[in-house]
């Protein structure tokens, strides 16, 4: 009887698992990590983990072996272990106990006792309050509100042509050149009215009159050195005189502008045309008289008549040849010429005596057509090329920019027809009577404009006396600041002062405060025009830096010293000071007696 092996012997594997009952395959999950611990199983039977590992055979450390399932070909899956299960639950079970703990030490934290509660509400324990000695330059400054607007505010108006058939209302705006908040240059037209320009021009004084040829005044200056400066001579006319050359000027300025150069005599000067016409033929008239009597002096002596009678009496022979000479020369048909006589006679005095000599006759004639010469002279002189007010507006300084129009093409001229302001920016404030006490011109300020997010120098230059007025542009503080020029209708200037006589108002006024006009260290961009701004203007400043105090530390003796009292650790020391300005809540201390360093504790009260 032959023995079976125990290769021989049928494996676990062999056995067909009983329906419902898991094959000894399924007691690990596909994919689980067997562990050392397991038993391996080798294709001669069973491995003791006790029997020594051979080289060929795998390692029981190493994990189990993998078997081939008789009849099946395939590779059964790996094993794990239950002690890695194991492990795996211990982790997790650590980790929820980490976040749990974790959580209700967080939870804690929030939570709090009545006592502890109790103990937080209880106000600190008394004491003195302090405040470290500080060194600064320090500097007693107001903080105030202003508004940055032009040097001059300007307005203007034009009403008509002027001249003999000019001015008259119902002004119709007929162009616009300009708008809102464009700039302005000499020589610019702003607005048609009427078909005429209105034209800023360079200068000081405000148009008052029209400026005709022949005037002299300062106002003629003006207007000569602003054609001069846009490039248009005026000849060999004295500065302030309208003559010939300036005549030229204006007639050269408005053609290449564009316009018809305006006239005394109205349109195309028809008006004086009569004028200079009669004066035409008075001076043809006199000349006419004084070469006939050249002539019948002249027959009378080809004549050789030397007994004198026709040069002593006039009459007789004289009448006769000088009717000859007349009749001769065609004069004595002339229908003019006994007309013209007369009339002549009348308005330069009486004409020659029939009886007086020749020589005097002729005399008296050429004096005659002198002064014919000379009235035509004074006409020519002023009439022709003239500028009227209505179409200019002289501007202070420039540049200029348009701050409101007031109204479009179509509309009916109304006042102000545009307004402008002109010069560099500068800040105009309005302060409290108290507060302008303390300010004095050349005061250093420091503008802040929050909305630009920028910053500047500047410098008080006037402060006004107290008024009610209500400021119409910019202050003019020192009287003549806000000066500008007038509308160029003739009325008062747009903007003016609003300092000097601090006087009461009219009814409804502001109330009383200070006119403050400052000007920038440098020129400001045009972004600043019309920005509020906050001012902080330093009335006083140290030299150099200082022991400052709060105020509070400062306290006065029965024997009126001043003192400030020194906190060392938990010893008070009352030091002698001398103070200095204050400013910004603190105050310059100069230690008398006991020491005071920057940084030692001062006592400011006590809580």
């Amino acid at each position: 009887m032959a023995t079976q092996s125990p290769v021989d012997e049928p494996s676990p594997l062999d056995e067909p698992a009983p329906v419902g009952e898991p094959s000894p395959l399924d007691q690990n999950a596909p994919g689980d990590v067997p562990s050392a611990l397991d038993e391996p199983v080798s294709a001669d039977g069973p491995v003791s983990t006790d029997e020594p590992v051979s080289a060929d055979g795998p390692s029981a450390v190493e994990g189990p072996a993998v078997l081939d399932v008789p009849g099946t070909g395939a590779t059964p899956p790996k094993r794990v272990s239950g002690l890695s299960r194991r492990r795996k639950v211990f982790v997790s079970i650590a980790v929820i106990a980490a976040s749990v703990s974790a959580g209700g030490l967080a939870a804690a934290s929030f939570v709090k006792s009545p006592a502890q509660q109790a103990a937080e509400q209880k106000p600190p324990p008394a004491g003195p309050l302090t405040t470290p000695v500080a060194k600064r330059v320090l500097a007693n400054s107001l903080i105030t509100r202003g508004t940055v607007v032009a040097s001059s505010t300007l307005s203007a108006t034009p009403t008509g042509a002027s001249g003999k058939d000019g001015g008259g209302g119902g002004a119709i705006i007929t162009a616009v050149h300009t708008e809102v908040g464009r700039k302005v240059e000499p020589g610019q037209v702003l607005v048609d009215v009427s078909g005429r320009p209105l034209i800023a021009l360079p200068g000081a004084l405000p148009s008052y009159t029209d400026l005709r040829p022949g005037d002299t005044n300062d106002a003629v200056a003006q207007l000569q050195d602003a054609l001069r400066q846009l490039g248009h001579t005026t000849g060999p006319d004295r500065r302030g005189h309208f003559g010939e050359g300036t005549k030229n000027a204006v007639k050269r300025f408005y053609t290449d502008l564009g316009y018809s150069v305006p006239d005394t005599g109205g349109t195309g000067g028809a008006a004086d045309k009569a004028e200079l016409l009669a004066a035409d033929n008075k001076v043809a008239a006199a000349q006419r008289q004084v070469d006939a009597m050249r002539r019948q002096i002249a027959a009378r002596d080809g004549a050789g008549d030397e007994s004198g009678s026709g040069r002593g009496t006039g009459g007789g022979d004289g009448d006769g040849a000088d009717v000859k000479a007349q009749a001769d020369t065609g004069q004595a048909s002339s229908p003019g010429t006994a007309q013209e006589q007369p009339e002549q006679q009348g308005q330069q005095g009486a004409g020659p005596d029939p009886g007086e000599p020749l020589d005097v006759q002729l005399s008296h004639l050429e004096t005659a057509l002198a002064q014919a010469r000379q009235a035509r002279a004074d006409l020519v002189a002023r009439t022709g090329p003239m500028v009227p007010m209505s179409e200019v507006v002289f501007i202070p300084s420039f540049p200029a920019r348009v701050t409101a129009v007031n109204g479009a093409r179509g509309s009916a001229v109304s006042s102000p027809l545009i307004t402008f302001s002109a010069g560099e920016l500068q800040v105009s404030a309005q302060l409290d009577p108290a507060q302008g006490q303390l300010l004095r011109a050349g005061m250093k300020v420091k503008i802040n404009a929050d909305a630009l997010g920028l910053e500047a120098g500047a410098t008080v230059k006037s402060v006004g006396s107290v008024t009610t007025v209500p400021p119409n542009g910019t202050p003019g503080a020192d009287g003549g600041d806000g000066a500008g020029a007038a509308a160029a209708d003739g009325a008062a200037p747009a903007s003016g002062s609003t300092g000097g006589g601090g006087g009461g108002g009219p009814a409804g006024g502001v109330a009383p405060y200070v006119p403050v006009v400052i000007v920038p260290d440098k020129p400001l961009g045009a972004r600043w025009n019309g920005q509020a701004v906050r001012l902080t203007i330093t009335s006083a400043q140290t030299e150099g830096e200082v022991l400052v105090v709060p105020s509070a530390a400062v306290t006065s003796r029965a024997d009126g010293r001043t003192t400030v009292t020194v906190l060392r650790g938990t010893t008070r020391t009352q030091v002698v000071v001398t103070p200095g300005l204050s400013g910004d809540g603190y105050v310059q201390v100069t230690p008398v007696e006991g020491g005071l360093r920057p940084g030692d504790d001062v006592v400011v009260g006590t809580r």
